[in-house]
């Protein structure tokens, strides 16, 4: 396996070495290479992926039925200020979504 790079370091390109494969395999790996390195050059994410989810939260203990929901909105995984959960006991992060 070899990469280039670029001048920032970052993997632009991957070559993969299939000396004594077959063709079918070496072609295999040809094609996996390239689909690696067009998704490194055009910015396919590596990253987890922005989860996004609409919450409603109820708190049972309540006595008060009029304010059922605590929290009912849109959370962000990558910005979870836009949407505060405001709670002085609970606390709520977004991290993945089924």
């Amino acid at each position: 396996l070899h990469t280039g790079e670029y001048e920032d370091g970052k993997i632009g390109e991957i070559f993969i070495d299939t000396s004594k494969e077959g063709e079918l395999v070496k072609a295999l790996m040809n094609n996996f290479a390239i689909s690696v390195s067009l998704g490194l050059q055009y910015g396919v994410p590596l990253d987890d992926p922005e989860i996004t989810a609409y919450l409603q939260v109820k708190d049972l203990t309540n006595k008060n039925r009029d304010d059922v929901f605590v929290f009912n909105g849109w959370m962000f995984s990558s910005s979870p200020s836009i949407a505060p959960f405001d709670h002085p006991v609970y606390d709520i992060w977004l991290v993945k979504c089924y």
